[in-house]
Formats: structure tokens, sequence, C-alpha cells
């Protein structure tokens, strides 16, 4: 089986975390690339990480601002991806209570 094939066998959804700054350009290049030779679709997401410890609404309109700038920077980057004819979806979200602390416990890998 050829390296394309075997490729297009494992890269049919590529997921990329986006942080809205210039740091991830080297990864969306490999992204657009594996999508490109693989057909593959892809998905970019970012979360807007919360600050702990703070009252509910506290700082909405800056959570507010901060959603509207990663849609923005998220449809901006994806339309690199369709001007080169990858298909491709965008996931903006604010980080979920339960996430604040992903190592509080113990984690088992087994």
């Amino acid at each position: 089986m050829s390296d394309r094939r075997k490729r297009r066998r494992l890269f049919r959804h590529v997921m990329v975390p986006v942080d809205l700054s210039d740091r991830n350009e080297r990864a969306l290049r490999t992204a657009l690339t594996l999508a490109r030779e693989a057909g593959s679709r892809v998905t970019l997401f970012h979360v807007i990480q919360g600050v702990a410890g703070l009252a509910p609404g506290e700082l909405e309109e800056f959570y507010r601002l901060l959603v509207q700038r990663s849609e923005r920077k998220l449809r901006e980057v994806a339309r690199s991806f369709t001007s080169k004819g990858v298909e491709v979806s965008t996931q903006g979200s604010r980080q979920p209570k339960s996430f604040e602390r992903p190592f509080a416990r113990p984690w088992t890998w087994w």
C-alpha cells in the first residue's frame, strides 16, 4: 500500500487547536498539508480558559469580547483552508467548569 493511501486512511479528520496568536502557524501549515494530501476535513477550535474563583457573570463582558475575537480569528484561519479546497469547520467555546483543574486528581493510564 502506498504512503499516500495509508495517510488517506489515517487522517480523515484533522483537529487543530488555535490559540489566537501567530505561534501556531507551523501546526496550521502541517494540518493544511495533511488535509490536502489525504482529502481530510479539518476542525479548527479554540477554548477560552476561565478564571477560577470569580463569581458567575463577574467578567461577562470580558468573555463576550474574547468569544467575538476567537470567532473572528477562527473564520480568518478557516478562509486559508477553504481557499485551498479543504473542508473546514470551526468551534470556539468557553472552558467548562469541569476542566478548570484537569490534574487535580491522579490519572489512571491503564
